[in-house]
């Protein structure tokens, strides 16, 4: 799927809203080449942000609970270099934990409270700036734990030239 500025935002409604105290979103990602690009992938509320990624340049900012947080500091954790990348973010109620994999690897790892029990609506997919592909996206209702990652990660790659 590629994901312009020069088109509106993808909108999925769900048929079955749902609720969960763990979640896991998983996809393969890159930029149609080194220029600026605005990714956003989110799960929504009737109003609130409950979890996601946007992912500016080389700032990644994770969504959870309606709060918006950048993930890195100087580093990039994506490699802006117009290859697929395997990005997964995971929320764990049990060690209320939310972890951001890159590549099979964790990258980031914040201490939350409970994600919020209100139904999640819709998915939300956009840019507002630049070009990105998006591939193998899947949402799962539990946390998934680095060897999930790195299982579905070896599983993907060799689907985009790794």
């Amino acid at each position: 799927l590629k994901v312009s500025s020069d088109f509106p935002e993808i909108l999925v409604n769900f048929v079955n809203s749902s609720s969960n105290t763990d979640l896991a979103m998983n996809f393969w990602w890159k930029t149609e080449n080194s220029s600026s690009t605005n990714s956003l992938l989110k799960l929504m509320t009737s109003g609130e942000d409950i979890f996601g990624l946007n992912i500016i340049n080389n700032d990644v900012f994770c969504y959870f609970n309606d709060n918006n947080f950048k993930a890195n500091n100087e580093d990039n954790l994506i490699p802006n270099d117009g290859l697929w990348h395997n990005i997964v973010l995971s929320y764990s109620s049990y060690w209320l934990k939310l972890n951001l994999f890159i590549d099979g690897e964790l990258k980031k790892s914040f201490s939350q409270d409970w994600l919020n029990s209100d139904l999640i609506r819709k998915l939300i997919i956009n840019s507002s700036e630049g070009s990105y592909y998006l591939d193998e996206l899947s949402i799962w209702n539990w946390s998934l734990n680095s060897a999930d990652v790195m299982t579905i990660y070896n599983i993907q790659k060799e689907h985009f030239g790794y």
